[in-house]
């Protein structure tokens, strides 16, 4: 039985039944489609693409409980810099900060601030807090890393042996 194709909104060819397998020439007939439809975009279109997947990229690393390597804002930035195809020195300038702090987040010697990441979030469309979290996330990441035996002492059953006024409800 020949396989049924259907076409959706976007106009990406596929099968009527999802878990159906492709062979390698589908995929390729696939494949062109799409490179169709991307040769038809406009810029503000490829663009809003890219700024998609980077926030695709950075929710996922986000959701990651254990990273195997953390990924720091800075590099994020960067991404972001080379999707819209500027210099770090004239993106400091438009977002109002030094070429060196902007150098210094990029490399991680700084901190993004709540007003950073709320000019990031209305030049990418990424929300501020999916900024800081992810800030948020590799310094508690670090801080585990570097000495999780350090704050082992700070376990309730230890401030309730210490302190025997201290009851429980």
């Amino acid at each position: 039985m020949a396989k049924k194709y259907i076409v959706n909104e976007g106009g990406i060819l596929g099968f009527k039944n999802p878990d159906e397998k492709i062979s390698p020439e589908e995929f390729e007939l696939i494949k062109t489609e799409i490179d169709k439809l991307v040769a038809k975009q406009t810029i503000e279109q490829k663009l809003k693409n890219k700024l998609t997947s980077l926030k695709y990229k950075m929710e996922d690393y986000l959701e990651k409980n254990n990273p195997k390597n953390v990924v720091e804002i800075g590099q994020f930035i960067e991404e972001l810099l080379k999707m819209i195809e500027i210099k770090s020195k004239d993106f400091a300038e438009f977002i109002e900060i030094s070429k060196y702090d902007l150098s210094k987040i990029i490399n991680s010697k700084k901190k993004l601030n709540n007003n950073l990441a709320i000019k990031l979030g209305y030049l990418s469309s990424i929300k501020p807090d999916l900024w800081i979290d992810i800030q948020n996330k590799n310094e508690l990441l670090m801080l585990k890393k570097e000495d999780s035996n350090k704050y082992e002492k700070y376990r309730i059953e230890n401030l309730l042996a210490k302190n025997s006024n201290i009851k429980m409800l």
